[in-house]
């Protein structure tokens, strides 16, 4: 329930003022709320170049860093957030299992999750092309 809408449209509207003309998107995973987008342009690009991949991008354990701390993929920290949620929804542990055994299962499931939702994005994108294609 919004309290005060009419501050929420003022904040609503400074916001997409900030953003500018233009797709207002992640240029890398679509994400589209203007809640959590940054203005981004050269002139900003240039200016932080030196700390992009640490402010606008989280390494994601594939696997778990307890399970193997060295396999990390960059991803955007929306999308860092929502598939550490997923794997705990899915029931991927993250902690640290001191039987190998386990610890095995349980990389293979995160890479399993890992690799479903990438199997779901090449899907999207082999639709967008097949839409603009026609």
């Amino acid at each position: 329930m919004d309290r005060d809408p009419v501050k929420t449209a003022i904040r609503t509207l400074e916001r997409q003022k900030r953003l500018g003309e233009g797709p207002k998107v992640c240029f890398r995973c679509g994400y589209a709320d203007p809640v959590s987008l940054l203005a981004v342009n050269a002139k900003w690009l240039r200016a932080y170049k030196h700390v992009l991949p640490h402010s606008l991008f989280e390494g994601d354990h594939c696997v778990g860093k307890n399970h193997d701390p060295h396999f990390l993929h960059l991803i955007c920290r929306n999308c860092h957030a929502e598939v550490t949620e997923l794997r705990l929804q899915a029931g991927i542990s993250m902690q640290f299992e001191p039987d190998e055994s386990t610890r095995e299962i349980l990389r293979l499931e995160a890479l399993a999750f890992l690799h479903e939702d990438t199997a779901q994005a090449l899907r999207r994108w082999a639709a967008e092309k097949r839409d603009t294609s026609r």
